[in-house]
């Protein structure tokens, strides 16, 4: 029904039907991470400027015409899944990612504007986000970043900054 619709549109119908289950779920996750003495609250600004400071951060190199090749308008993580960044991928991220070191984290999603800032969350680790998909974790200096997909054969991928 919306294969020609432009992902602007896509994602406002998205938000629109799904905007209660979102809600649910971020709460679990804030629930979740309450309960392991993570401090969770809603992030400053917005989620967009969030994905905006990852793609800076973590795709700058890339020009405009590599950028459009691999859809990073759709998935901030297609800038590992296509190679064009060097990153740990699978087991090897689930590892670096919990060993991290994290005091305070962002956490924001690919296609929501729900996004956290969490502190004392060096407790916090993949398993936590088991249930998350196209979610981003990244470290408040923007050192590292933790991308977990909603693909099976895709991620999760940890990148240093």
């Amino acid at each position: 029904m919306l294969e020609h619709a432009s992902s602007e549109t896509k994602r406002e119908v998205e938000q629109y039907l799904f905007a209660d289950v979102r809600q649910w779920r971020n709460e679990a996750l804030v629930s979740r991470l309450r309960a392991k003495e993570i401090e969770a609250a809603e992030a400053p600004g917005s989620a967009v400027s969030l994905r905006e400071r990852w793609a800076y951060c973590f795709a700058k190199e890339l020009s405009e015409e590599d950028k459009k090749r691999i859809h990073l308008d759709q998935f901030l993580w297609h800038v590992f899944s296509y190679g064009k960044r060097t990153c740990m991928k699978n087991e090897l991220a689930v590892k670096a990612f919990d060993c991290a070191a994290k005091d305070k984290c962002y956490i924001f999603y690919q296609n929501a504007e729900f996004a956290l800032f969490v502190t004392n969350a060096a407790g916090l680790t993949a398993a936590d986000l088991e249930h998350e998909q196209d979610v981003y974790v990244v470290d408040h200096e923007w050192k590292w970043t933790y991308a977990k997909t909603h693909e099976s054969h895709c991620g999760p991928y940890f990148c240093l900054g």
